[in-house]
């Protein structure tokens, strides 16, 4: 008994997942708070959101506000950020290596998503309050809200990747 087989050999998907996965399409993601002012604070909102990242003394040293850290980044966003990237991308990353969505619409998925990340732990941040001496000020207690400017600008850019990350 004899048995002949040919096998031919097709690249066309290769060539096409090739150019899908061509590094030019590699992009960074940055979100933050670029060029607007604090309307209270007079200082740049990337400034306010660090110091209630970090916590700050403000004052001289025989006075002054203390505001406690609050690390809405590194506690709140950061860990729904990676949950994100690593479960919830995964459909829309085999969509663009399908071929059905472009890189480009993947990009801005994932920023829209990454900006409503953000703000919903801004939103949500309750630890620790407001002391009482502010919520009388503010009116309220939500310790990352005031006028609700940090939370309306925040800004996600998708620019090119670079080895220097953008």
């Amino acid at each position: 008994m004899k048995i002949v087989a040919t096998i031919k050999e097709d690249r066309k998907g290769l060539e096409k997942l090739k150019k899908i996965l061509d590094p030019k399409n590699s992009k960074t993601l940055r979100i933050g708070w670029w060029g607007k002012m604090h309307p209270t604070a007079k200082v740049p909102t990337a400034t306010v959101a660090a110091w209630n990242e970090e916590g700050r003394v403000a004052g001289s040293k025989f006075g002054g506000a203390t505001i406690p850290p609050r690390p809405f980044i590194r506690l709140g966003f950061t860990p729904k950020m990676v949950s994100l990237v690593g479960r919830g991308s995964g459909q829309q990353l085999e969509s663009v290596l399908n071929g059905a969505t472009a890189w480009e619409g993947f990009y801005d998925n994932l920023a829209q998503s990454l900006k409503n990340i953000m703000q919903d732990t801004i939103t949500e941040w309750d630890t620790p309050p407001n002391s009482p001496a502010t919520r009388r000020l503010k009116g309220f207690n939500d310790p990352l809200i005031e006028t609700g400017h940090m939370r309306d600008t925040v800004e996600v850019k998708v620019v090119p990747f670079t080895k220097r990350g953008g």
